[in-house]
């Protein structure tokens, strides 16, 4: 009896999540409609995304999830890096990475733009590198050569 009722349960629940999963394709839908229209290549590439077999079911419905789904598609059919990169993912770390590539389109694309400023200490000179010479040592006669005292040719080029 009790396995009758959990049954109708399990039931009820998994029309309700394909009900659920329905709208949100639908409204999905609606804005890729709306994208198509700003990207006229739109259906061209991720046609050929899908196409690709390429996407998993994890990665679609962490694409299905998102807010972003339509322009998050057309990313992935543009760089096919950050796929390869979804597909690397666990599916636990698949909606943190969406978000990140949300992020990515709301700025706008642009790659990081200012150098990182770092507390550390600069780089030490390498060993043997200082000479504080304005001269190469080719660049000095033989006669200059002879009469430079010993420490000052020592101060200059070792």
């Amino acid at each position: 009896m009790e396995a009758k009722i959990e049954h109708k349960l399990n039931r009820q629940e998994a029309k309700q999540h394909e009900a659920a999963q329905e709208k949100q394709i639908q409204a999905l839908g609606q804005k890729f409609e709306s994208y198509r229209a700003e990207k006229p290549d739109f259906d061209e590439r991720v046609d050929a995304l899908i196409n690709s077999q390429l996407l998993t079911e994890p990665i679609e419905q962490a694409i299905l999830q998102s807010s972003m789904g339509e322009k998050i598609s057309y990313h992935l059919a543009q760089y096919g890096s950050d796929l390869v990169t979804l597909r690397g993912l666990p599916p636990s770390a698949l909606p943190q990475a969406i978000k990140q590539i949300e992020a990515f389109i709301n700025d706008g694309g642009s790659v990081q733009d200012k150098p990182r400023v770092t507390q550390a200490q600069p780089p030490i000179a390498p060993p043997g590198n200082t000479s504080k010479s304005d001269r190469s040592l080719s660049s000095y006669s033989q006669e200059e050569m002879e009469n430079m005292p010993l420490s000052e040719f020592n101060k200059r080029f070792k």
